[in-house]
């Protein structure tokens, strides 16, 4: 009976189909994941077993573990393997860790001997990748550890992942110098796959508890880390329903222990990617299984074993696509310096309301700190003419910042700003404030502080910038940078003074200053800045009530963010601050709806530089930035052409839109 199933078991593992599809094309790649146990040295055979199954496979990139020195005169196993091949091999420090393909490497990387090596290749075509063989503590695995005491907390369960072993210090750690070498490159994609020694939480979900006993609905930190630092999950991408394909790989070699417990199944291999917004090419996934696909007979003895590994392989298809292009150009026209009496002038935005033109601005003597600081407005006609000052606002012992220009729905124009108390340096307070015009948009009334939700509120509270909906209805974000947990929460407003809680948005990495607007669809989008973490920017998304968001991680760190709607209705035209090896700038970039990310212009800037305000004025893109490019800190105002691809037009110019007419709007988003 024995010999029966071992002779099943070779028609099945041993005879399996060669692809003719993905892997074998010039516009595919196939990657292997595979942690091959101990240089497949357990069972009879194994390094030959081993070399069988890739040979079957066929694939173009195998990331492996356990690469151990193999039994007899030859080198470890995945060496051996790639000599076998005629590939190549990396295998770094460690015997362990390696990464075989029959493509040549272009650069080797390495992150730690156990945990990380990796590779740089490019095909014939230029089209270029790096992928990273890994392996995480095996230790307090936390499928065994629900499965030996169902009654474990969630907190305890979790507490296996943080404190108890070593794997989410490790994926951290991989993690940021696996960011370092995609920085230099940040055009092509990235593959992270190997032994993660934990389940994902894409896997430990409602469903799942309910077919599988080991499993709880739990936020899983080391699968969360990969997804923020915007990877995904390949097999998941290509079956999202972990009841319907499981993709098990813990662990088809043994099912129970010698005293019958059960074993706890899981699926502990995987391969992550993570593609450019930027470049001409992506990877998409497009197929992913299992090996082996027919399970052995456990009665059989290890060592007779046809499937050569206690882990199950993973077997990825990936295709190349280029990355849609952004449907415009930018050609920067003009940048006039436009405000510099102050010792320090900065933190800008910019207003069209009619056939005006309105930039707000602070003016101080330093960045921070020192005196405090005042609002100046400015208007000028839209068309052009000199700039001439509308309002001059200021508070007694209340440094006022940032000021933030939007159309209230009564048709005044409202300045918003930030206002901090300080006792000598020392933050003591903070409350944003608020002045409106008068319906002709000339007199400017009191500063007065904002209100908000008493649910929410704290000592240091700044509401950054609001963006109001076509109802009238005002939104913002208010965050709160001086809690221990800081918070980057959702406000409503319906008079631009009393700002009612909505939702916390799910940012993490000390998110601060948020641009809030609308597409044509209704839905809500957020630019927000972070310090924390990577610091790069995230862009989310939501739909009515605007409750549950979803963020994309941004290739860019963007201080004082702006961002409006592209007039091709297919993206969005972003400007911020921009972190350069030679300084910091103020640039331009297209974000494209298909995730694309370019730059579209840097503007005339150095030092102390940034907080940009954006209006689209038809097939104009006018600027308002701050930059010390010219000696004293000063306030420039840039102006673009927008240019259409393949010969596209945009819609005629709109109309003009008079002051102080309720429910006509100038076109401009806020």
């Amino acid at each position: 009976m024995v010999i029966r199933s071992i002779w099943i078991v070779v028609l099945c593992v041993l005879s399996l189909p060669r692809p003719v599809t993905a892997g074998q094309g010039a516009d595919s790649i196939r990657v292997l994941v595979w942690n091959a146990w101990r240089g497949g040295n357990e069972v009879d055979r194994g390094p030959e077993k081993v070399l069988r199954v890739v040979r079957d496979v066929q694939p173009d990139l195998v990331l492996m573990q356990e690469s151990y020195d193999v039994d007899g005169d030859r080198p470890t196993l995945g060496r051996w393997i790639a000599s076998e091949l005629g590939w190549h091999a990396h295998q770094s420090e460690s015997p362990h860790l390696c990464v075989i393909s029959p493509m040549e490497f272009d650069a080797t990387h390495f992150h730690d001997p156990w945990h990380g090596v990796g590779v740089r290749i490019e095909d014939d075509q230029g089209r270029a990748f790096v992928a990273w063989s890994i392996w995480l503590d095996y230790r307090a695995y936390i499928t065994y550890a629900l499965r030996d005491d169902p009654t474990m907390t969630d907190t305890a369960l979790l507490a296996l992942e943080t404190e108890k072993s070593a794997r989410f210090t490790e994926v951290k750690a991989l993690l940021a110098d696996v960011d370092e070498v995609s920085m230099k490159e940040p055009s092509i994609p990235t593959l992270v796959g190997g032994d993660f020694n934990c389940p994902s939480h894409l896997d430990w979900t409602v469903d799942t508890t309910r077919m599988y006993r080991h499993r709880r609905n739990l936020d899983l930190p080391v699968s969360l880390a990969m997804y923020e630092d915007g990877f995904v999950d390949v097999f998941r991408e290509v079956h999202p329903d972990p009841i319907q394909r499981p993709g098990i790989t813990w662990s088809p070699m043994f099912r129970e222990k010698a005293d019958g417990t059960v074993q706890a199944f899981d699926r502990i291999d995987r391969l992550y990617l993570r593609n450019p917004s930027v470049g001409d090419w992506k990877l998409v996934p497009v197929a992913a299984r299992t090996l082996p696909e027919g399970w052995e007979d456990d009665r059989i003895p290890v060592p007779q074993r046809v499937f050569p590994s206690d882990h199950g392989a993973v077997v990825l298809d990936l295709e190349w696509r280029p990355i849609e292009k952004r449907s415009l150009d930018l050609r920067i026209e003009s940048v006039d310096r436009i405000a510099d009496e102050a010792p320090h002038s900065a933190f800008t935005d910019l207003l069209r309301v009619g056939d005006r033109l309105y930039c707000a601005f602070r003016e101080g003597d330093r960045h921070v700190h020192g005196a405090d600081g005042r609002i100046r407005v400015l208007v000028r006609d839209r068309d052009g003419g000199p700039w001439r000052s509308a309002a001059f606002l200021e508070e007694d012992g209340i440094d006022l910042r940032d000021p933030k220009l939007s159309l209230a729905p009564d048709g005044r124009i409202m300045v918003l700003c930030g206002g901090s108390d300080y006792e000598e340096r020392t933050l003591v307070g903070a409350c944003s404030r608020v002045a409106f015009s008068d319906e002709n948009g000339e007199d400017f009334g009191p500063v007065v502080p904002v209100a908000i939700d008493p649910a929410v509120r704290s000592d240091v509270d700044w509401l950054w910038r609001v963006t109001w909906d076509d109802a009238g209805t005002g939104w913002g974000v208010v965050y709160q940078h001086q809690q221990d947990d800081p918070k980057v929460r959702l406000l409503s407003s319906t008079d631009g003074i009393v700002w009612r809680h909505v939702t916390d948005l799910p940012v993490e990495g000390r998110g601060n200053e948020t641009t809030l607007r609308f597409d044509g669809d209704g839905r809500m989008t957020a630019l927000v800045r972070r310090e924390g973490s990577d610091s790069r920017a995230w862009l989310g998304q939501a739909s009515p009530p605007f409750v549950d968001w979803t963020f994309d991680l941004l290739p860019e760190a963007i201080g004082g963010p702006d961002l409006v709607r592209a007039p091709t209705g297919d993206g969005w035209i972003v400007s911020g601050r921009r972190h350069l090896p030679d300084g910091v700038r103020t640039a331009i970039w297209w974000r494209g709806d298909d995730g694309s990310w370019e730059t579209l212009a840097t503007l005339p800037s150095s030092g102390d530089t940034s907080y940009p305000g954006l209006v689209l004025d038809h097939d104009r893109l006018l600027v308002s930035y701050y930059s010390s490019h010219e000696g004293r800190t000063a306030i420039h105002f840039a102006e673009a052409s927008v240019i259409p691809r393949d010969d596209g037009v945009f819609p005629s110019r709109p109309e003009s839109v008079t002051v102080g007419i309720r429910g006509e709007r100038s076109g401009e988003d806020d």
